[in-house]
């Protein structure tokens, strides 16, 4: 009996997996007959199990559209496919690397199905260097060259200032020389130093610019030169198609990104509306430029994935907003007062506090018009959002205890629809820019006052009536009375009201007593010591008004009384 050929377990292993049938020749049943056929059933049985598994396709993307939030962004891509029927590993690189695995959705076609997605980050590859960086290596590169250029320069001149030093002295000891020859060779030694000097001094001026200017690209190409160590984010998509291919649509966010508001509030005249231009603030350092994108910006959380939020009680109680501003130390003068704060403070550059807003409002989303483009620079680009004409009344009010100045101010009560947020506002009156303020949310009653500087034909003084002040001694008390005239005009072609605000002392011991006098028909806030008087003033009139207090401490204290 002839032995069975040592190949036919493979073709049995073969029958068993694949289904197939394979019968073997006669003819081809002896090893020395079989070689070739061997070969053949390895090669196939290859070619049947490559058949089996997807095969990766490296997918190129675009950036359709960018939601900016406070903190983060959502990016939307969209990719072609062109594959054949059947399953595929589809991988979309060239991504930002700061991206929420968990925030990635993968929408295809109605072609394409997808089976699975997978968030990878390859640390060997490098994102694409934009064109901006690659112009300040360019420019670095070609001053680096000029440097070296002017030194060689200086180099050659100052060996030839040396080879004419050791040749000043032409012809030997023993050699008498023509005087007119030396007289020759020694004016040209002097002329040719004094020009190699010079020229020396040029091009070392030179290279300090150099130097200058490379320092300022060095500096620019910094701030942008981290991309070149961040790894390129990639997914893996792995899909059936039905047909020859179709559209994959990706939703991520991105950290590293973010926005802010602004605004623009202008004054043209008391019968027209305030115009507010809401302006939007964004920046991103996400690794990939933002080319030609359709952007909106939006005031929603961006803690949103596919899990159902979990809903907690809802707990409500007073809520005792936490002063913003305190008054300046500088007290030079009035700036514009804060969105929501009381007018008597003084607001300077230095005097800002952070605060913790609860925003109390529905999310809102803007979306920008037009296309834009928004590099991975970390730098803010302010983008035109819209425009609201914003009725409101005005008043003049003044702290003359603090500053001289009466300051126009605008009083809006119909803000609710403006959805407004927490920002800085430029305030501009008849197109002259005259500070900047707050929006302060936290502290907006059911009317905001907005300050538009000084308006310089109305005017208010604040004197010591030195005619009914005093200081006595009573018994063991000292007794201290105060007492101030408050004068106003107004100069304007039209009447006006003006509040004016000032004080009487609060004390904190009991062995101070403050008595209210004369306040002249002034409104006071027994716990703060506030005063407020509201005057109607015609054109060109005049208004003059005395009040006083009086303190009462035992005369072996020392009480600091102000002005």
């Amino acid at each position: 009996m002839a032995e069975r050929p040592f190949f036919m377990p493979f073709f049995g292993r073969m029958r068993l997996f694949f289904g197939l049938q394979v019968n073997v020749a006669p003819e081809l049943q002896y090893p020395e007959k079989n070689e070739v056929m061997k070969n053949l059933a390895i090669i196939l049985a290859m070619i049947i199990c490559h058949g089996t598994m997807a095969a990766e396709i490296k997918t190129s993307s675009n950036i359709s559209e960018v939601i900016v939030y406070t903190q983060g962004a959502q990016i939307e891509r969209e990719a072609q496919l062109k594959v054949a029927t059947g399953s595929h590993k589809i991988l979309i690189s060239d991504l930002s690397p700061f991206i929420r695995a968990s925030t990635i959705q993968v929408e295809g076609d109605r072609n394409i199905t997808i089976l699975s997605v997978k968030h990878m980050k390859d640390y060997l590859g490098n994102l694409e260097d934009s064109e901006e960086k690659k112009a300040l290596i360019e420019q670095i590169e070609k001053l680096k060259g000029d440097k070296v250029l002017e030194e060689t320069n200086i180099s050659i001149l100052n060996e030839e200032k040396e080879f004419l030093k050791a040749n000043r002295y032409i012809g030997g000891k023993d050699e008498t020389l023509d005087p007119q020859k030396f007289k020759d060779f020694d004016e040209y030694f002097r002329y040719r130093m004094r020009e190699i000097s010079l020229e020396v001094l040029n091009r070392q001026k030179s290279i300090q610019n150099i130097d200058q200017e490379l320092a300022k690209l060095q500096n620019q190409l910094n701030q942008i030169q981290g991309r070149n160590n961040l790894p390129v984010g990639q997914i893996e998509v792995k899909v059936h198609s039905k047909g020859s291919g179709g559209k994959l649509t990706l939703r991520y966010q991105v950290d590293n990104a973010g926005w802010y508001p602004s605004y623009d509030l202008r004054f043209n005249s008391k019968n027209e509306p305030l115009q507010l231009s809401f302006k939007a603030n964004v920046k991103q350092g996400t690794g990939v430029d933002w080319d030609g994108v359709k952007l909106s910006v939006s005031t929603a959380k961006t803690e949103v994935n596919a899990a159902i939020p979990e809903l907690y009680p809802y707990y409500l109680d007073f809520y005792d907003p936490t002063p913003y501003l305190r008054q300046s130390r500088k007290q030079k003068s009035m700036a514009p007062a804060a969105f929501g704060a009381a007018p008597e403070m003084a607001l300077e550059a230095d005097d800002y506090e952070p605060v913790v807003v609860i925003n109390k409002h529905v999310a809102v989303e803007f979306s920008i018009s037009g296309r834009q483009n928004i590099p991975s620079e970390n730098k803010y680009e302010v983008l035109h959002m819209k425009e609201e004409s914003v009725k409101a009344g005005f008043e003049h009010q003044c702290v003359p205890k603090l500053s001289p100045h009466v300051y126009l101010v605008g009083k809006i009560s119909d803000w609710y629809d403006l959805n407004l947020m927490d920002g800085e506002v430029n305030i501009f009156m008849q197109n002259s820019f005259v500070g900047k303020s707050f929006v302060n949310t936290a502290q907006f009653n059911d009317t905001i006052d907005v300050s538009f500087g000084v308006d310089r034909k109305v005017f208010v003084k604040r004197e010591l009536d030195k005619d009914y002040s005093s200081e006595t001694l009573i018994g063991g008390n000292k007794k201290v009375i105060k007492a101030y005239t408050i004068s106003s005009h107004n100069q304007k072609l039209e009447s006006i009201t003006l509040k004016i605000f000032d004080q009487i002392p609060v004390s904190k011991n009991k062995e101070i007593q403050v008595f209210k006098g004369d306040l002249a028909g002034g409104k006071l806030n027994e716990s703060t010591g506030k005063l407020e008087w509201k005057l109607d003033l015609k054109t060109q009139a005049k208004n003059k008004f005395r009040f006083d207090y009086t303190i009462k401490y035992p005369k072996d204290k020392q009480v600091l009384i102000g002005p």
